[in-house]
């Protein structure tokens, strides 16, 4: 997604301004889109986590719902990394974004992401209450927008709720997701586990219905009798002919 970025500051500012403001928007101090940079997506992943906090603060209802769901924030993950670039249609609220974006706090663009979660509340409420059903409903974004509303609604939950007042709220809920994918590896080993007990079962069952006549053959004697045995079946299917009608 860097390169929409990169593509909208050049048709906005043109060849000679665009690389060296790309420069200071990725790289440096309190550069907004310096987490995108790293090697892991656990920055970008973390500072996204701010979202969940600010909803449930302004609509609890609806963060409730969003929490069921278990619909967590990858719908609004391209929103982020490509300051909406990506996402939108109408490049006139493309560039209306950038604009405010460049005059913003670092995080502004996750709180314009909670404001278009709590705009679009209706919507989850209206909507089964499924974590695929929600992602695909809150992942794409209506051409309707009204953005100066937004942005208005971004200003205020940004003013009422500093990100410095979220960093328990957000701790406490990395601690709860890591806690579920501990759990969530755990029953993934435990179901392995007697799926590999499962199949000695079976292995031992067969190997005691298997005549000891046949146990005794040499295991190369044994697939040329299985290979042979299958072979047989296969021509008798397609030729029953042969055999049947003499």
């Amino acid at each position: 997604g860097y390169h929409d970025v990169a593509i909208t500051l050049l048709l906005v500012c043109g060849d000679k301004a665009s690389f060296p403001l790309l420069c200071r928007l990725s790289y440096g101090p309190g550069a907004p889109l310096a987490p995108f940079m790293q090697t892991t997506m656990q920055p970008t992943q973390h500072l996204l986590n701010y979202m969940l906090p600010v909803i449930s603060r302004a609509d609890r209802k609806l963060a409730e719902c969003l929490d069921k769901a278990q619909v967590g924030t990858m719908f609004a993950l391209p929103w982020y990394l490509t300051w909406f670039g990506h996402s939108l249609n109408k490049y006139a609220d493309v560039v209306r974004l950038y604009d405010y974006f460049l005059c913003a706090p670092p995080l502004f663009p996750v709180y314009v992401t909670a404001a278009i979660v709590l705009y679009r509340a209706d919507e989850v409420f209206n909507c089964e209450c499924d974590m695929a059903m929600l992602h695909c409903l809150l992942s794409r974004l209506p051409d309707d927008l009204p953005f100066e509303d937004i942005l208005v609604t971004a200003k205020r939950l940004y003013e009422d709720n500093d990100p410095t007042d979220l960093e328990a709220e957000v701790a406490a809920l990395e601690r709860r997701e890591e806690e579920q994918r501990r759990l969530d590896e755990e029953r993934l080993k435990r179901r392995q586990l007697a799926n590999r007990r499962n199949t000695s079962g079976l292995a031992a069952r067969l190997r005691r219905c298997v005549p000891a006549a046949l146990r005794a053959v040499p295991w190369s004697r044994r697939a040329a009798l299985a290979t042979a045995t299958v072979l047989l079946g296969i021509y008798v299917y397609y030729r029953p002919d042969l055999l049947f009608n003499r």
